[in-house]
């Protein structure tokens, strides 16, 4: 596959998934290795950041979540992980 196939295939299960995603999970999904996921993830960050677009990709002791900047605020991740951990 092609780099760009492989980051629209993260994309998608981090969307699908919507919860933070073990990289071990990730990589085992994307048939490649832990390190090749987290490279995968940072190349699909870093297009996100350049197209200034509202989502992000944000990495949580070692798994990844797939979020709207609209979560972020001054506090940023804390705000994020108190998001995350609610009983709704």
């Amino acid at each position: 596959m092609k780099i760009e196939e492989y980051e629209a295939a993260a994309e998608a299960i981090l969307f699908a998934m919507g919860d933070s995603v073990e990289i071990k999970k990730l990589a085992f999904a994307l048939q490649v290795n832990e390190r090749e996921a987290e490279l995968i993830l940072r190349n699909l960050a870093d297009r996100y950041q350049a197209d200034n677009c509202g989502l992000q990709i944000l990495e949580l002791d070692g798994a990844y979540l797939y979020t709207q900047t609209y979560y972020l605020n001054k506090s940023g991740v804390r705000f994020v992980q108190s998001r995350l951990s609610m009983n709704i």
